[in-house]
């Protein structure tokens, strides 16, 4: 079954020649920052062609989302309102917001190198519900792929932390920038 175009897929397809253009003037920038682009623009292009494709076709839609995993969840629908509206419960977005927000300060605080893994391994025991160990390998292998992208081929230090300097380049002795 083909879908009509639609003003989400005129949206998309803005978004698809807007990242190209990007891609496309990353070219023309000097080789040490050419990688920006790329390392964004790339995968955002990706995608948007999902998207774009799955505008399209309804059945290429529902096997990227059964891929992904969203296919498995009970299929009732959104909860409605007294008056018949969808709405959204906030609970779980505060939580989630709660968690980001605590990440960004405790980052702020204490560094990338110390904050991430650690965050990461309480989020994934608490809210994914996964155990210890397991928790454990997906934050070293997530915050080892951050560290190879960012200070391995991009060069790009990351931020150790505005506490008083404790490790040398690792923890703490960061420099606030001025607000």
């Amino acid at each position: 079954m083909r879908k009509d175009w639609t003003g989400e897929q005129n949206w998309v397809t803005f978004l698809i020649l807007f990242v190209l253009l990007l891609i496309l003037t990353g070219f023309t920038y000097p080789k040490e920052v050419r990688m920006i682009p790329f390392v964004v623009g790339f995968p955002t292009l990706f995608l948007l062609l999902i998207l774009w494709v799955g505008g399209f076709s309804p059945g290429f839609k529902r096997w990227v989302d059964y891929a992904l995993g969203e296919g498995q969840e009970k299929k009732e629908g959104p909860e409605k309102s007294k008056k018949g509206t969808e709405f959204t419960e906030w609970k779980p977005v505060m939580i989630i917001m709660g968690w980001v927000l605590l990440f960004f300060f405790f980052v702020f605080l204490f560094g990338f190198a110390l904050v991430s893994p650690v965050f990461m391994v309480c989020f994934l025991i608490r809210k994914a519900e996964m155990r210890w160990h397991t928790a454990i390998l997906y934050a070293i292998v997530a915050v080892g792929c951050i560290y190879a992208l960012m200070e391995g081929i991009i060069k790009t230090d990351l931020w150790c932390g505005a506490i008083p300097e404790v490790i040398p380049g690792w923890l703490g002795g960061a420099i606030i920038p001025p607000l």
